[in-house]
């Protein structure tokens, strides 16, 4: 599973080809082997290590499906374009909160938009001396900001029974030591608008939960890893090698059937945050949903995303975010023409362009 390099060009290419698709193939045909090994856990309990930081008892639970649908579910959503210049960087960012209203038919009832179906983008400058990856982390700071604030607003206005967010419920990502200045500070804001979001969902009852559309974690795998012997099963060194490497919805692709999910695990030390994995359709991967709150909470939170996100068979978003996702994306075109503007008031470009983009040859 170590890392490979393939020299790429002429029949170099189809050789290198030809060896990442016999990987592939021989990844797939060891997943699902070793995944048939561990379908005896599906009926049985949690071992006590995992226990303590679990929310239910069991390895798999089924999920029911709600038939018909009676809720008020938000996601909130956001786009953003970053541009480093030379004077300064710009930024544009774009959240947008989408409420889907079904009252127990077959179909959604009503859409609203907030604050409304096309919002403008807000444009941010910063003309404080950072590198390459302190503007990628303003960036990413200033879009969770904007999402944040959206979903403060929302929950206030709509009181939504389920509100979604687009990825975790944590800012992983981020370290403190590694940030100063202006980026340090919008860091801190930050994790104090997300404090505030959940007291407010806390107090007023609605759900929160985050969808990691693409999750690259392999935390439940390694804690499975640690228990297994204990449950009477074993595997080779290079096949727990293989497992160490793969990641949880990979592996979990292979174990869970549709309608299942995993138990709720512990992903916070200082709020209650739990996640779980969830299998909604059959040809796409299973979904890691983060949720504030308890066992209770775990269950509805489960059946509410399974309702809404089982309509493709290869397609497993829930509905909400993929409307909410349409209306925040935002266009390369639409800071290329703030960048334009800003070069024709100016009269020259020299402030602007970094080197690399106004080479003359």
């Amino acid at each position: 599973m170590a890392t490979r390099e393939f020299v790429v060009g002429g029949e170099d290419l189809d050789r290198a080809l030809e060896e990442v698709l016999l990987r592939i193939r021989e990844t797939e045909q060891k997943r699902k082997e070793i995944a048939s090994l561990l379908l005896p856990l599906k009926q049985q309990p949690l071992p006590q290590e995992l226990a303590g930081e679990a929310l239910e008892n069991s390895f798999i639970l089924k999920v029911r499906r709600i038939e018909k649908l009676e809720s008020r579910i938000a996601a909130v959503d956001s786009g953003f374009l970053g541009e480093e210049l030379h004077t300064l960087d710009l930024m544009m960012v774009r959240a947008v909160a989408v409420i889907f209203q079904y009252d127990g038919g077959t179909e959604l009832e009503g859409v609203e938009y907030y604050p409304n179906p096309v919002p403008s983008a807000k444009l941010l400058c910063s003309m404080e001396p950072m590198d390459s990856f302190e503007f990628e982390t303003l960036t990413s700071i200033e879009r969770l900001s904007a999402e944040l604030r959206m979903a403060i607003e929302t929950a206030r206005k709509y009181r939504p029974d389920l509100l979604l967010l687009d990825g975790s419920l944590l800012p992983r990502y981020f370290d403190p030591a590694n940030l100063r200045g202006e980026v340090a500070a919008k860091l801190h804001a930050l994790l104090q608008q997300y404090r505030e979001l959940y007291s407010l969902c806390a107090e007023t009852g609605v759900m929160l939960a985050g969808v990691v559309k693409d999750c690259r974690s392999n935390y439940l795998l390694k804690s499975l890893l640690r228990v297994l012997p204990r449950l009477g099963i074993k595997f080779s060194p290079e096949d727990e090698e293989f497992l160490k490497h793969l990641r949880d919805t990979v592996f979990l692709d292979s174990l869970l059937s549709v309608g299942e999910r995993t138990f709720s695990f512990k992903c916070s030390d200082e709020f209650p945050l739990y996640a779980f994995y969830l299998k909604s359709v059959p040809e796409d991967r299973p979904l890691r949903i983060e949720f504030l709150g308890g066992a209770g909470t775990a269950v509805r939170v489960a059946e509410l995303v399974y309702a809404i996100s089982a309509h493709h068979p290869s397609f497993a978003v829930p509905a909400p975010l993929v409307e909410a996702d349409l209306r925040a994306h935002l266009f390369k075109e639409e800071l290329e023409l703030v960048h334009e503007t800003l070069v024709d008031r100016m009269g020259f470009t020299s402030l602007l362009d970094l080197r690399r983009e106004r080479r003359p040859f």
